[in-house]
């Protein structure tokens, strides 16, 4: 041959490729718990987009990346999950920071009305 053959790097290509593209590639890689089945969170998710591994019929782990914390939290966020960050703990933070900079500029929740409170239908003008 006009080359050595050397051993394959993992035993699953697929994967090992889809990890390669979806984390090693970039600067910052989180991992992320979705409550969701892993079967459901793979419809919205690409190999491309991050490596998905079940954890029970409910939860699902997902590995990505990418180039700044800021494309992690929409990507995750844009998704449609509830979700936990795992690591890095860096993650966590600017998501707090960008939901206050979310609230902020929703201004302040209306108060709740009692309960049987309710205001009158409007009438129509005579």
């Amino acid at each position: 041959p006009r080359f050595t053959p050397r051993p394959a790097p993992a035993d699953d290509l697929a994967a090992y490729v889809s990890q390669g593209v979806s984390t090693r590639a970039y600067a910052e890689r989180a991992t992320i718990v979705l409550h969701a089945p892993a079967e459901e969170a793979a419809q919205r998710i690409t190999p491309a987009d991050g490596v998905i591994e079940p954890l029970d019929d409910h939860r699902c782990l997902l590995r990505t990346g990418a180039h700044h914390l800021d494309v992690l939290v929409i990507h995750i966020v844009l998704m449609g999950f509830d979700f936990e960050v795992r690591e890095p703990p860096e993650l966590a933070g600017r998501i707090e920071e960008i939901r206050d900079r979310l609230s902020r500029a929703l201004g302040p929740a209306p108060p709740p009305s009692p309960a049987g409170n309710l205001p009158a239908p409007a009438r129509p003008a005579e």
